[in-house]
């Protein structure tokens, strides 16, 4: 599949909306909160992660010279020692530096303009520079041209923008692989290393911006194929997911995380940001695999069948001798009602418990007696979802 990028008429205007709201402004030097990196304005960095060691920002020099400042001594010697404090290298931590010290620079809010335009230049640059490290240089610049003035390249550069390595491995090849589900998981759920809840809000809103669909697809116009890759990606990071909703967002039942900051996201951001709960997320996909593979077959099971237990060409340990003995692998359900869809022939779909869907492509089976179990060795192997 590929993905299809969402043209934006506004790009400047919106990415700098959605940076300097999350950052908010700051005239004097504080701390970030996270890493306990010294940052000014609107987020701005004094202090960053190369890829190897945290590191004095090397422009930040003549990004503040083009202001008419100049860094005192004593900033730039307590610089060097957050930075080796952040490496390691001290027993003094970077959070007691920044607690003990106070900076002489400040900046006002042109000033902060100004370096939040040249600091998101750079961010976006950093995608780019980020995606060779993880492909390659052609692959690279061929998705970033595709990128070019998006929602998705906004959610990437306010993802980046203080951090450029989040543009990781895994977001690297989910952009590859033109598959727009893991691309927002990655930003939603697996870029806050740091398991801090202010971060979490702002992913929300990345990845609410970023998109799970592409444009124009809802419950509606869904296709096959893309409510497939929706529950492949939910299924192989269930476990991660949910934990991290009972953290930061709503739970499967509909009750609060330990901190709901979707709610607070809502909030707190511009009027009109309405950031979907996981099952709201989830719902086109949600709403098509039940209409295709349990309405069509058996009514009845409709709305037994939570959200969480869609199992959709998933194996339970890929070519392990399970289920038949025989060397067969498995797809397992759960202990509740559940719809099982594999597309490929050469393995089991197993219900366990509950009143359970099966479904084998050639192959389909409704069980209201729980333990369902069908074998998909005969079936001929169809056209790939």
């Amino acid at each position: 599949m590929t993905i299809n990028y969402r043209d934006i008429q506004n790009y400047e205007d919106e990415v700098r909306s959605v940076i300097t709201e999350g950052e908010g402004f700051e005239r004097t030097v504080y701390d970030d909160g996270v890493n306990h990196i010294p940052t000014i304005g609107y987020g701005y960095a004094l202090i960053i992660d190369n890829g190897d060691n945290w590191v004095v920002k090397s422009t930040l020099e003549d990004d503040l010279e083009s202001l008419g400042v100049t860094l005192s001594l004593g900033d730039q010697l307590i610089l060097d020692q957050i930075a080796s404090a952040l490496n390691g290298d001290t027993e003094t931590t970077a959070e007691e530096i920044m607690d003990d010290y106070e900076f002489d620079l400040t900046v006002d809010e042109d000033e902060a303009n100004s370096l939040f335009d040249a600091e998101r230049e750079r961010a976006e640059n950093a995608i780019e520079d980020q995606l060779a490290r993880h492909l390659n240089p052609e692959r690279a610049a061929e998705i970033f041209t595709n990128l070019s003035e998006t929602h998705e390249l906004v959610a990437l550069t306010s993802l980046v923008y203080t951090n450029y390595t989040l543009i990781g491995p895994g977001l690297s090849s989910a952009l590859d692989e033109g598959n727009r589900a893991e691309a927002w998981y990655e930003i939603r759920y697996a870029s806050n290393g740091g398991d801090d809840a202010g971060i979490a809000k702002r992913r929300y809103h990345e990845s609410h911006i970023f998109g799970l669909y592409d444009e124009g697809v809802d419950a509606e116009t869904i296709t096959n194929d893309q409510a497939r890759q929706v529950y492949r990606m939910f299924n192989r990071r269930r476990d991660d997911i949910l934990d991290y909703e009972s953290r930061y967002g709503v739970n499967p039942d509909g009750s609060n995380g330990n901190r709901n900051m979707i709610a607070e996201a809502n909030e707190d951001y511009s009027p009109g940001t309405d950031i979907p709960t996981l099952e709201e997320a989830l719902s086109p996909a949600t709403g098509y695999l039940m209409e295709e593979y349990v309405t069509s077959l058996d009514e009845s099971l409709t709305e037994t069948i939570d959200f969480q237990n869609i199992w959709v060409d998933r194996l339970d340990n890929e070519g392990d001798s399970q289920g038949s003995g025989d060397g067969v692998p498995t797809m397992s359900g759960c202990d509740e009602n559940d719809l099982l869809v594999r597309s490929n022939s050469g393995s089991d779909l197993k219900g366990v418990k509950g009143n359970d869907v099966l479904w084998g492509e050639e192959k389909k089976m409704a069980s209201q007696a729980g333990g369902a179990w069908m074998s998909l060795k005969e079936a001929p192997a169809p056209t790939a979802a």
